[in-house]
This record gives structure tokens, sequence and C-alpha cells, in this order.
């Protein structure tokens, strides 16, 4: 069932073939591995949250659900022994816990040949988060049966392919928690540090509701366009002058001299959208 899609070719592609499936089967291999090691570390093990040495409160609430009950020293050692940031090390493990813990059918097509690594996404992003344990695997083997289908009738799936049945299968069994996934959603809403791209520079991360990004973004963008560069200095790209304005506005209001902006929305909607179910218009923040 899970046999590759299609057979090997003759000469150098052939060798590129079995290749590639060979780095599918060692990225379950590698997912199997990481999810035994995470769990070889326990959280129970870490000195409590206040004591010296813990990791801050913070930090903690903001680490994913799935490794909640690994140790926060866990992500330091595998940075070590596999050599690359801690942003990445910490990925990948929340990607192989999830892998093994919640589509098991799909590391069996990595290691079988049905899938590559491109089919991974697809099943992280719309199947793993199925709550329902037996929705999920009903899921995951209908899409994994689909491509097998399809490989047996001469059909090739790619990644993208896979994402958008997955899309499809999931609204139609309704598997998904819409509301739990909004409030999930919500809590990620606020300002974090990001990472940085290159050294000396450092990033902040806005993430808020669609409609309060849209606005920020078009109010910091009526304010650069509005702003000319000195005479004399360097000229800014907008995204820059987007920052200077917001360093103007947050560290020195009242100082800056700009005038305020207005930023103007079109909205296209049905008329239920806008009514709030007893045929009253809904009331929008300004």
């Amino acid at each position: 069932m899970f046999g590759p899609q299609v057979g090997v070719a003759a000469g150098p592609l052939g060798a590129a073939q079995a290749a590639d499936r060979e780095m599918a089967r060692l990225f379950a291999v590698r997912a199997r591995a990481l999810a035994a090691f995470a769990a070889s570390r326990p959280a129970a093990t870490d000195r409590a949250q206040g004591e010296h040495g813990a990791m801050s409160a913070s930090r903690w609430a903001a680490r994913p659900e799935v490794l909640r009950p690994v140790s926060e020293w866990a992500t330091s050692e595998a940075q070590v022994a596999l050599v690359r940031p801690e942003g990445a090390v910490q990925g990948l493990l929340e990607r192989s816990l999830t892998l093994v813990s919640c589509l098991p059918g799909t590391l069996a097509a990595l290691e079988g040949g049905l899938c590559h690594e491109g089919h991974v996404p697809p099943m992280l992003d719309h199947v793993a988060g199925i709550a329902d344990e037996l929705v999920r695997a009903e899921v995951e083997a209908e899409l994994l049966c689909w491509i097998a289908a399809r490989a047996a009738g001469g059909q090739l799936t790619t990644g993208p392919e896979l994402r958008e049945r997955a899309v499809r299968v999931v609204r139609r069994r309704n598997a998904r928690d819409e509301a739990q996934k909004q409030l999930k959603a919500l809590r990620e809403r606020g300002v974090h540090r990001g990472r940085a791209r290159v050294d000396g520079l450092a990033g902040l991360e806005v993430v808020g509701t669609t409609a309060e990004i849209e606005a920020l973004a078009a109010a910091l963008t009526a304010y650069a366009d509005a702003v000319a560069d000195e005479p004399g200095a360097p000229p800014r790209t907008r995204v820059q002058k987007m920052l200077d304005c917001l360093q103007d506005l947050v560290l020195r209001p009242g100082e800056n001299g700009l005038a305020p902006v207005q930023a103007r929305f079109t909205l296209v909607a049905a008329v239920e959208t806008l009514l709030d179910g007893s045929g009253r218009p809904t009331r929008t923040p300004r």
C-alpha cells in the first residue's frame, strides 16, 4: 500500500530516485529518533518555575504545546548535537513529536516510498491538528489511500495537490473545531521578538487579527509616504521610513511633528456577514 508512486528509472535518474526515497526514509528515521530523544528528557526533571536557572515563565508559556512535557534543556542539547540554530532545532523536535504521535501513517508512507518530504507539510498543517484521534486517523488514511489509488491509475500526487485535497477532505468531514482554532490563534496575538536576519539587526514581530495588521500597515505606509528625505541624506525605502515613523510614534509621541493620517478600507462581503443574526448590523471597532 505504501510503495513508491512510480517505478525506478534506468541510469543516473534511477540513482537520483533511489537517493530521494532514501532521504524520505531517513526523514522518518530522524523523526522517530528525535521523538524518542524528547521522550527521554521529561520536563519533570527540570527546576520548578521561579527557581534560579529555570526557564522564565514567559518563555515557557511560548513553547509549543507538544513540547510542554519535554525538558527545557532538550532543545539546547539537540542544538549542539545537530549543529543548528535553536529555532530550527525546536521546530524539528515539534514536527518529529507531532508526526510520531499524530501521523504514524505518514511516517510509514515516507519509509515505504509513497511520500516524500514535500508531502509532510500538508499533513502537518491540515491533519495533525484534528483533535479527535479516530477522525484524524480516518482522514490520514483516506488521503494516503487517495495517493496510492492515483498512483495505481498512473496519476502522480505532488505536495500542493495533496494540500488541496487535504483541505477539501477536512472541510467535508468538519474535522476541525473552528472555534477552538480561532481562540488559539487569538492567544498568539501580541508583539514578539523575532530572529535577526544579519548581525547587528533584530526583529520585532507583530501578530494580530487581519483587520488590526491591515490597519497598522496602512497607517504606517501613509505616514512613510508623507515623510521626505532630508536634503543630502541617503534616500530611504518606504519600509525604512515606516520603521522610522514607528519609532517616532512609539518612542517620541508628540515630538515627531507628523500629521495624523487616515486609512480607508472597502469591505466586500455578503449582507449576512455584516449582521449578528438578529437582523441588526454588527458594531465594528473604531
